[in-house]
């Protein structure tokens, strides 16, 4: 398709003496085909490709993947993390983590503290984003301001605003992005149990929400049912499941 053709010369078979020379044939260039889902951009004569397959649009509710992280029991592997898309804001997407991925605390010790402040935000903007996402990865996924809103039911102060990565929804995002309890629901991961994520008989796990509880001991959480508990669990747990929640670029 790129490069001259030749018709060939003509010789005698006697003597082999040349009687005609050929003439050469112009490239005709590529015989392009649209690209589709699944291949991109392709050359109906020789084959030759350019670019990529088209992206599918991205939808609210679609499950996508994105960077990996632990999901056996071993916790030696390298899986791809399954994500649900919760809103759509121009090219960004809201991202929740379809399973528990992990069990940790909300924070390490037992005190009085904020989202800001707490071990589990330090854990997933610097251990979990850097060990889940390759550089190009974490390059997509969108820093955002954090609101951080009192408790209304108990009134309880919440700290400063955040600039995030990784974040955990706030009551009011497990709320409004879920129409039911069953919706809520998820089960933890091979690797979250064996890290000791509790889970009720039908294998649902309780799963932390950034925003406080009753006070700020406590932090509240989904539960095994799918409720929203606001009077929260004690922020040194650690058998309540992390949910990771970020804003990706699906532009970039």
């Amino acid at each position: 398709c790129t490069a001259d053709g030749y018709t060939g010369d003509t010789y005698c078979k006697g003597c082999g003496g040349l009687i005609d020379k050929g003439s050469a044939i112009p490239a005709p260039g590529h015989s392009w085909q649209d690209a589709t889902y699944t291949a991109p951009k392709t050359c109906a004569r020789c084959g030759a490709t350019e670019g990529e397959p088209l992206k599918k649009p991205v939808k609210v509710g679609d499950i996508i993947t994105f960077g990996c992280y632990p999901q056996t029991a071993s916790g030696t592997d390298s899986t791809p993390i399954e994500w649900i898309v919760l809103d759509r804001d121009g090219s960004w997407a809201l991202l929740l983590s379809k399973y528990g991925l992990d069990a940790k605390p909300y924070n390490t010790k037992r005190v009085d503290i904020t989202w800001e402040k707490c071990s589990l935000r330090k854990w997933l903007n610097g251990e979990f984003l850097n060990q889940a996402f390759s550089s190009e990865e974490r390059s997509k996924i969108v820093r955002v301001k954090i609101s951080n809103p009192d408790n209304t039911t108990y009134k309880t102060k919440d700290g400063d605003d955040t600039d995030d990565q990784i974040f955990l929804l706030s009551i009011d995002e497990a709320e409004k992005y879920f129409a039911t309890g069953d919706a809520r629901k998820t089960e933890p991961t091979a690797y979250a149990r064996s890290n000791g994520v509790w889970t009720n008989d039908s294998g649902y796990c309780w799963w932390w929400l950034r925003s406080h509880g009753l006070d700020r001991f406590r932090a509240a959480y989904v539960g095994g049912d799918g409720g929203v508990y606001g009077v929260g669990d004690g922020v040194g747990d650690d058998d309540d499941a992390v949910r990771p929640a970020l804003w990706l670029n699906l532009g970039s």
